[in-house]
């Protein structure tokens, strides 16, 4: 039969050369490693039911023994042809393709089989050729000499030996029949061994390994599904170290043996899968292949009961799987997901605090944290009405799958406090309630909380809130001084505790004194405005304020500040409560100013004297007009009912106010000062308010020059300029010259020394002086070693138009300074700063890969609206313009049309940030340093950016 079926194949591969057919060749080179045949080989050896396979490595072959079934016929004529295995319809069988054994053709091009009855070579891929038989054990043996022509025989030894000698545990761990997989290289034997010992649901496999003298451990759980009258084994395994399931990490699914399939899990996974014919990958639409992946999934997550049953799974089982993690690989693992999810609500598969067993919609949970802030477990339990919770994983990433993905609450601390209510607080013991506030003494809970809750056990033992309210975080409780009884007094059983300590100390709870005796009994009278006050119990009242306020130490009246800040206790010339902060000192000035306001409160006269002043006033009672930006309380309302009186009342505020700022320097009024001239600038200039010595209408202030104003209206000469300044009056005839003209008039005195200094100029030789007057800098740009930088922000600047009228020392500024204004100081400044920014870009960016500093003035780039440019991966990310200044702090910089239209055209595509102006200030010097602005269109926009001047083309 032999001879007949090596005729048979004779004459198919002449007739596959003849047309050209190499499908042999193609199959043979499936595989991406020449040493894949191995597990093919032991593929085969397990199909056969052999349990035992050896391998023997010579120099130029490899011997492959094993004691599994004899080959019969049919396997000669499947081993030898191409797409018609005996196993093909097999799924319980590996090799079902009828290409594995084809693998061999990567070290080899002619096999030798010694098997029973049959002795053969195969030659041309399917040709069997009887040989002399030997004489073998009850045993196949299969004999690969290294005679390819597509690889040399110490290439083939080579690979075949790493494989060997690396071959992983793992592949002996999903084969029913093998047990022993050995192989002889150099004399030197090597083996893995396999031990199991069967459980009720489960197996527990040792397997040993020779080259390391180890064994790892397993527990594999089968489960058996039937497909088309097939029976088919599932199985999954979990790693075991120390008697606890450890992570199995960067594995593969399995099909027998490892697929390419990565596995998105912490644990082996095998199913008989339908692989590609190279066994490396699996199709998943298949319609057995889905029919096993749904198996499959419902395995993994009923594995979780049997590893319940064998007391593998806890806290730590969980976080180790890292379930957590959303697998997007394919569609078995996101399948795997799904069940596991679902199971924790079928089965009760979660530790509680107390080590039960509970289903997901059963929990809570509650983190280590909180745990830790209460006296003990119990606690927790009475409180949430012994719901079971989860305590060990909420601060880790299994507790973001629990809440995010399950659903499950987590309990913080303000959750738990809201459990918390007044029938339950009755009903706990002294001991409890120690350990409650020792929790609330750790905890993070808001005291607006604790404003309700009756909480804190009294000496009666009657319960009451630690404040009134949430707007008087002032505590109403106290610890016992001996002889306070009309207080709240704290049950002496918790102020004698001194862990209880830090509860006192963080809630302010204190012997009462002084001024809890103000809180308590006489400031919670006036709480809120009470129409219904009597005013002599009132005014009682008030002195007591006041003489507790005058007798006490400054921390104390700070103390006592701070407390009646929360209460009405001003009495107004209306003979109403309000709060002092509303309210206005009676001085003559403000009742004049306010004499057009009538709904303007004033503290009633009966208040006001010398024992109060000093706490009204740090209580907040005005003194001067409120005021904000553009807003100045009564002034509006004097300018509409204008009299010469209310005028002069104006025009008084406005000295005084400028006088604050710039003569006197008042830091302490500074703020409400400049807030104050900037209304007054805004609103005085467009009013109808001055009255000039020529007529008796008022005038708009562009109406009249400051020396037209009627006498009565004071200032003095050193506040002149700041009041024109301020109020744009009409400009007098030599001003107007000076606008007109744009420049100065200066004195004689002041022309003669001007005169002089232009002759002795004129005398000193053109180009020496050029030379002279060239800027020479005073150190070297290499010879810095750091730049100080800042970013450019002024977004509190607001517009001060003044500059637009001209100073009489602007003249001699321009003339007495030296500015290097000639060419060649302009462009040594110019190089010297770009150099500085250079040398800063390039630390900057040096630890930066794919970052490009581009210097465009070294690469002759001119007419360009920027100097550098910064490239990352190829792609312009940033452009920057330097300017240079010799000055320590220049107050305006010079930017060219180009420029400014390069900025906005980028800010015009959403792109303005990426364009910076480095302006570099003290060049030429060691102190030189940076000021960036970036974004320079959106900040001139939103008016954080002054330009000035600004030409325009027709």
């Amino acid at each position: 039969m032999l001879t007949k079926l090596s005729e048979k194949r004779q004459d198919l591969i002449l007739n596959m050369k003849e047309n050209n057919y190499n499908a042999n060749e193609l199959i043979a080179n499936l595989y991406s490693e020449p040493s894949h045949f191995i597990y093919e080989l032991l593929q085969n050896a397990e199909d056969s039911q052999a349990s035992e396979i050896r391998f023997e490595l010579e120099p130029d072959s490899l011997t492959i023994i094993h004691n599994g079934k004899d080959f019969n016929y049919d396997d000669v004529e499947s081993i030898t042809t191409i797409g018609n295995s005996t196993k093909a319809n097999d799924l319980t069988k590996i090799g079902k393709f009828g290409a594995g054994f084809k693998s061999v053709y990567a070290i080899t091009d002619s096999p030798l089989i010694y098997s029973g009855e049959y002795s053969f070579e195969i030659k041309d891929y399917i040709v069997p050729y009887e040989i002399k038989n030997i004489e073998i054990k009850k045993e196949t043996k299969i004999v690969l000499p290294f005679n390819s022509n597509k690889i040399n025989k110490e290439m083939a030894f080579s690979i075949i030996n790493r494989k060997l000698y690396n071959l992983e545990v793992e592949s002996l761990l999903f084969l029913k029949n093998i047990k022993s997989i050995s192989w002889i290289i150099d004399n030197e034997t090597f083996y893995l061994k396999k031990e199991i010992r069967q459980n009720k649901n489960c197996q527990y496999i040792d397997i040993h390994r020779s080259k390391y003298n180890e064994t790892k451990k397993y527990i594999k759980i089968d489960k058996t599904i039937n497909i088309n009258n097939k029976e088919l084994t599932l199985s999954i395994s979990y790693a075991l170290e120390d008697d606890k399931v450890i992570a199995i990490n960067s594995s593969k699914l399995s099909v027998f043996f490892s697929t390419e399939v990565s596995n998105d899990y912490k644990f082996l996974l095998h199913a008989p899968y339908k692989t590609t014919p190279n066994r490396e990958s699996i199709p998943f639409k298949d319609e057995e292949n889905q029919k096993i992946t749904e198996a499959l999934s419902k395995h993994v997550a009923n594995s979780f009961l049997v590893l319940k049953e064998e007391s593998y799974l806890n806290h730590d089982f969980f976080e180790r799987m890292a379930f957590y993690h959303i697998p997007c690989s394919n569609i078995l693992f996101a399948s795997i997901y799904s069940e596991i999810k679902n199971i924790f609500y079928k089965e009760k598969l979660l530790l509680s605090l107390n080590n039960e067993f509970v289903l997901a919609s059963e929990l809570i949970l509650i983190s280590s944290k909180i745990l830790e802030k209460f006296s003990n477990k119990v606690d927790l339990s009475i409180l949430l009405n012994n719901k079971v919770f989860y305590s060990k994983m909420c601060d880790c990433d299994f507790s973001y799958f629990l809440q995010v993905r399950l659903g499950i609450k987590l309990l913080c601390e303000d959750s738990l406090f809201k459990k918390i209510d007044n029938e339950f607080i009755i009903e706990q013991s002294d001991s409890w309630l120690k350990g409650f506030y020792i929790f609330l003494s750790n905890s993070g809970i808001s005291k607006y909380s604790l404003a309700n809750p009756k909480l804190i056990k009294l000496n009666n033992d009657s319960f009451i809130s630690l404040y009134k309210s949430s707007d008087d975080l002032k505590p109403q409780v106290y610890i016992d001084n001996g002889s306070s009884s009309k207080f709240n007094i704290l049950n002496k059983l918790f102020t004698e505790d001194k862990d209880l300590k830090p509860f006192f100390e963080k809630y302010n709870i204190t012997k009462p004194n002084k001024i809890s005796e103000l809180k308590e009994f006489v400031l919670s009278k006036y709480k809120y405005n009470n129409k219904n006050f009597i005013k002599e119990e009132y005014l009682v009242d008030f002195n007591q304020i006041i003489k507790t306020y005058n007798s006490s130490n400054n921390s104390e009246k700070e103390q006592i500040l701070s407390l009646c800040e929360n209460y009405d206790i001003a009495l107004t010339n209306k003979n109403k409560l309000c709060r002092i902060e509303c309210t206005y000192i009676p001085t003559n000035e403000l009742k004049s100013w306010f004499f057009n306001s009538p709904d303007i409160d004033f503290l009633d006269t009966c208040i006001v004297n010398d024992n109060s002043k000093d706490f009204l006033i740090n209580m907040s009672s005005k003194q001067l007009p409120s005021n904000s930006r553009y807003f100045i309380l009564g002034l509006n309302e004097n300018l509409n009912n204008i009299s010469f009186d209310t005028s002069l009342l104006i025009w008084e505020f406005l000295t005084n106010t400028l006088s604050d700022i710039y003569i006197e320097k008042d830091s302490s009024n500074l703020t409400y000062s400049s807030q104050s001239i900037i209304c007054l600038k805004e609103v005085l200039n467009d009013s109808i308010w001055l009255k000039s010595k020529f007529q008796e209408n008022f005038s708009k202030v562009s109406a009249l020059t400051l020396l037209e104003l009627d006498h009565r209206y004071k200032y003095d000469d050193e506040l002149a300029k700041y009041i024109e300044d301020t109020l744009k009056f009409k400009l007098d005839k030599i001003k107007e010259i000076e606008e007109e003209y744009n420049g100065v008039f200066i004195e004689k005195e002041e022309f003669e020394e001007f005169q002089k200094w232009k002759d002795e100029k004129n005398k000193t030789n053109i180009v020496s002086d050029e030379v002279d007057n060239t800027w020479i800098p005073n150190i070297d740009v290499n010879n810095i070693n750091t730049v100080e930088k800042e970013y450019y922000n002024n977004s509190n600047y607001s517009y001060d138009l003044s500059y637009q009228s001209k100073r009489k020392d602007t003249f001699k500024t321009t003339i007495y300074n030296k500015n290097f204004n000639n060419i060649q100081s302009l462009k040594k400044i110019g190089d010297w700063g770009e150099n500085l920014v250079y040398k800063y870009l390039k630390n900057e960016y040096k630890d930066i890969e794919n970052i490009e500093i581009k210097w465009l003035n070294q690469d002759s780039y001119l007419g360009i609206g920027y100097d550098f440019v910064i490239i990352e991966n190829n792609i312009e990310v940033e452009y920057i313009e330097v300017k240079s200044k010799v000055s320590p702090s220049p107050t305006m910089i010079e930017v060219s049309g180009t420029q400014w239209e390069w900025a906005r055209n980028l800010h015009s595509k959403n792109n303005g940030d990426m364009y910076k102006i480095y302006v570099v200030s003290g060049a030429g010097c060691k102190d030189a340093k940076i000021k960036i602005i970036s974004n320079p269109i959106k900040k001139w926009k939103d008016g954080d950016l002054k330009v000035n001047p600004v030409h325009i083309e027709l």
